[in-house]
This record gives structure tokens, C-alpha cells and sequence, in this order.
């Protein structure tokens, strides 16, 4: 280990034995890979326009895109900070209950008298849609905190391709039902429509016919889980999405346990979503009746063979 390396340890030893102790960060809504979690604010001052540069102030934050999904992980969030700092610290602006500390890299000969960091990033899968701010600070052996810098992100669904999330402007879609939870479990999400089909992993579109292409528009697409099972990283999350039309009716959602994968107990929601129309001309996605909540153990998994138990009924659109 280097003497800055050295140094920069000491430095989050520090923090970590002042005010309040550090935990592990396993439910925080952000995680970052070979870090170290503290809770409480994040140190430094709030981001301001006016703020004069500083010996402490990073110099860069950057990445290939801004937009983040809901579970997603390996984000890479890169920059550089003066050499007078030791690591780098970062929170969500306004959730979570603390902030990630990370010593900054070696010195890089492309950029003298900066320092580079990298963080890989991963996001709770109830984040909310929409624009998101982190912040960022340095921090130096003695524990002196710079300004704190603000990035802006946008998080949004996969299958939200104009960002409406992020652009009121942009029609987000008719509608949609979600199903997330909060283990390793494999769970899978079970909607009847009006007409009584099912929809589900195995038939994971409301067109029943596929040789029907009249009025594709109103079909419902059901976006599983990319990591099904218990084998790979899952981002606990399920949605059936209607892009342009949903047809109206009471749609009944049922929740299964195909596999705990381990977890005794998995506790899970189940939210519906419309979308609203403003006088102006721009777009809401308003949730549609009350968040449905519920718990699965271990000796319900039933490999996909049972039959799932029934959670709640939304009256759509």
C-alpha cells in the first residue's frame, strides 16, 4: 500500500469514529462498490453557483450517459478531484439516511496535481422515477470537507424510451402495474384482465391470439425480471406495461413465489399507474389507487406449480 493510500485510509478511519458509527448501507436506496458507508449528512456545505473554487473542489464528474434505471447496477460515475484531497464522498440529495466515503486514486501523469476516482453504482429497484441529484464532496486527511457538488440524473424505466420520467413534455405510457420486493427471492407477477386472460412469465402479453394485429396499441407487455431465478443479481422488480391504450376494466393482481432463493421471508408491493394529461398539454404518471403490500415465506415457493395468491384489484384506466 502506497503512503497516499495509507493516508486516505486514515482519513476514513477518522470519519468513521466521528458522530455517529457507520453501518453497513445494505438498505440504502444507494450502494457503491468497495466503499464505506457513514450515516448522517453529507459533510461540506450545500452545492451554490456563487461558491468560489476551493483547494478541496472536484474538478470533473462524468459518465457515459445519465440515466439510470431502477435496480440497475455497475453504473459507472467517474471524475477528478484537486490533490489535496483523500477520498470522495456521495449521497442522494435528498433520500437515504447517510453517504459513501471513497479514497480518490493514485495521481495520473494526464492530469497533474488531480486525482481520478471511479464509483460503480447500483440503485434501490423502488427508486422513483424521475430527475435525481447526487451530491459529491472531497474530503482531506484532517477530515475538512469541500463544497458540495450536485450531478443530475435521470431514472427512469427501461422501456421508457422518450424519458418522459425526466420530460413532462414526452407522453409516458397508458399504463402500468409493478411488482417489486426486497430479497433474493424469485417472484412473479400475475395479472388478470377484464376479459379474465391471464397474464403471466409464461404468457407475458395480453394479445392471446398472435395472429391478431388489430388495435396492437392496447396490448400489455409483461417486462420480467432479466436475472430470473436464483442464479445472477435480480433487480427485484416486475411490470406490465400498456404503451399508448389500456383497455378499461378491473385488472386483479396475484403475486408467487417461484423460488425464496433463501430468504425466509420476502415482503413485497404491488403500485398501478396512469397516465394523466395536463390542461398545458404536458404529461403526470399518477399512481392509481392504494400501494398493495404483502409478505411470502419460504414454504410457499411452489416452482411456478401452485397457484398465486391474489393481492389486490385496480380499476384502470
Amino acid at each position: 500500500m502506497s503512503l497516499r493510500q495509507l493516508m486516505a485510509a486514515s482519513a476514513l478511519l477518522l470519519i468513521a469514529c466521528a458522530g455517529e458509527p457507520g453501518d453497513s448501507g445494505f438498505a440504502e436506496p444507494l450502494q457503491i462498490a468497495g466503499a464505506a458507508f457513514k450515516k448522517g449528512a453529507l459533510p461540506g456545505q450545500p452545492p451554490s453557483d456563487d461558491a468560489e473554487a476551493n483547494e478541496l473542489d472536484l474538478t470533473t464528474i462524468e459518465t457515459n450517459n445519465t440515466v439510470i434505471h431502477p435496480g440497475q447496477t455497475g453504473k459507472r460515475i467517474s471524475g477528478r478531484a484537486r490533490d489535496t484531497g483523500y477520498s470522495v464522498a456521495v449521497r442522494f440529495e435528498d433520500r437515504g439516511t447517510g453517504y459513501w466515503v471513497k479514497p480518490l486514486d493514485e495521481a495520473d501523469s494526464v492530469y497533474p496535481g488531480e486525482l481520478a476516482f471511479r464509483l460503480d453504482i447500483e440503485v434501490a429497484h423502488d427508486l422513483p422515477l424521475g430527475p435525481q441529484r447526487l451530491l459529491f464532496t472531497v474530503i482531506d486527511a484532517r477530515g475538512r470537507a469541500s463544497r458540495q457538488q450536485a450531478f443530475e440524473l435521470c431514472v427512469a424505466s427501461p422501456y421508457d424510451k422518450a424519458l418522459s420520467a425526466c420530460d413532462e413534455t414526452q407522453q409516458p405510457p397508458a399504463a402500468m402495474i409493478s411488482l417489486t420486493w426486497d430479497s433474493a427471492a424469485d417472484l412473479d407477477l400475475v395479472v388478470r384482465t377484464p376479459d379474465g386472460e391471464l397474464v403471466d412469465a409464461r404468457h407475458p402479453s395480453t394479445l392471446t391470439d398472435p395472429s391478431l394485429t388489430l388495435e396492437p396499441e392496447r396490448q400489455g407487455v409483461l417486462y420480467t425480471d432479466d436475472a430470473r431465478g436464483c442464479a445472477g443479481r435480480s433487480v427485484r422488480r416486475e411490470d406490465l406495461v400498456w404503451t399508448s391504450e389500456i383497455p378499461e376494466g378491473r385488472y386483479d393482481v396475484f403475486v408467487n413465489l417461484f423460488d425464496a432463493c433463501g430468504a425466509r421471508a420476502t415482503f413485497f408491493e404491488v403500485r398501478a399507474w396512469r397516465r394523466t394529461e395536463r390542461d398545458d398539454g404536458s404529461y403526470t404518471f399518477r399512481q392509481a389507487g392504494e400501494t398493495a403490500v404483502g409478505q411470502l415465506i419460504d414454504e410457499e415457493a411452489n416452482g411456478g406449480s401452485g397457484l398465486p395468491r391474489k393481492l389486490a384489484s385496480f380499476d384502470l384506466p
